[in-house]
């Protein structure tokens, strides 16, 4: 055999397994990183816990997450007739859980999905999505811990006519 063919067979084995053990590396750390991350976990908790505040009615869940100057918004979509906006404050959205919030949902339409969208140091952006409901949230660390301070909601179309005041 040349000797040259043997240098690159070599120069070839080489780089492959240099290139698999980088792309090894990068694999792994990116699910510990994630998995790791407690701005996420924490950011992630309070989602899960408005949306299970929200369809259980549990208004103390509630007020525990929101933050004092709470927006949540939504459109009322009705048939023939203009888009209202739906506006609730945090008082209003914790009196509203603890009337039955969305209790009256049926269970094979509470499943959810969360989706941390973003974090910064102070201000994080989710998205929870249930086959109801597509919601953004946008949170804020207020004296150490994380609060949502505004809510963007919409009934899906397909839900509209039976939950969206119609």
């Amino acid at each position: 055999m040349p000797l040259i063919f043997i240098k690159k067979n070599i120069m070839l084995r080489f780089s492959l397994t240099v290139l698999l053990s980088v792309m090894l590396c990068v694999g792994l750390a990116q699910p510990l990183t994630a998995q790791s991350d407690p701005a996420k976990e924490a950011v992630t908790s309070v989602a899960e816990t408005y949306f299970d505040a929200w369809y259980n009615g549990n208004d103390n869940q509630m007020a525990e997450i929101v933050h004092p100057m709470l927006a949540k918004r939504g459109p009322i979509i009705r048939e023939e007739k203009d888009i209202e906006l739906s506006d609730m404050s945090a008082l209003k959205l914790i009196r509203t859980t603890e009337a039955g919030g969305g209790s009256s949902a049926p269970d094979s339409l509470v499943g959810k999905s969360i989706d941390v969208l973003s974090i910064s140091s102070d201000i994080a952006s989710v998205k929870v999505d249930s086959i109801l409901l597509t919601e953004y949230l946008q949170l804020i660390k207020w004296k150490g811990d994380w609060k949502i301070i505004n809510v963007l909601w919409e009934i899906k179309p397909k839900w509209r006519s039976k939950w969206n005041y119609n």
